[in-house]
């Protein structure tokens, strides 16, 4: 995977594919889309200044949509490992947090119950 804020010279393996295959065309190079792509451009500079990425979790808004947000945790001077913590999901429904973060908060948990239950509270 060519990412060209980081590897851009690994563009030279397209020649030397050429070479090694013996053609002269129909080599392309794709920008590959996949989320990873996305996020190593987060845990380059950490590394170059020697913070190794230990956890990461991506943090999806609704179960059936695409991630918007990455939480990595790192530690200086690690040593090169990662782990991938399970999907954070925000919310279960509009407006009605899922259980993962009524736990993260602290706050009771009830299948159903949405902002509205907050609403009240901050109201009382």
């Amino acid at each position: 995977m060519v990412v060209p804020e980081i590897n851009a010279e690994h563009l030279a393996v397209i020649e030397a594919q050429r070479k090694r295959l013996g053609t002269k065309r129909g080599f392309i190079a794709v920008k590959s889309n996949c989320s990873l792509q996305s996020y190593v451009p987060a845990l380059h500079p950490l590394m170059k200044y020697g913070l190794e990425p230990k956890r990461m979790q991506l943090v999806y808004p609704f179960v059936d949509r695409e991630p918007n947000m990455v939480l990595i945790e790192a530690l200086k001077g690690g040593k090169p490992r990662i782990t991938v913590e399970k999907p954070l999901i925000v919310y279960d429904a509009p407006g009605q947090y899922s259980q993962q973060i009524h736990e993260i908060y602290g706050m009771d948990w009830q299948p159903g119950k949405g902002r509205e239950k907050d609403a009240e509270q901050e109201n009382a």
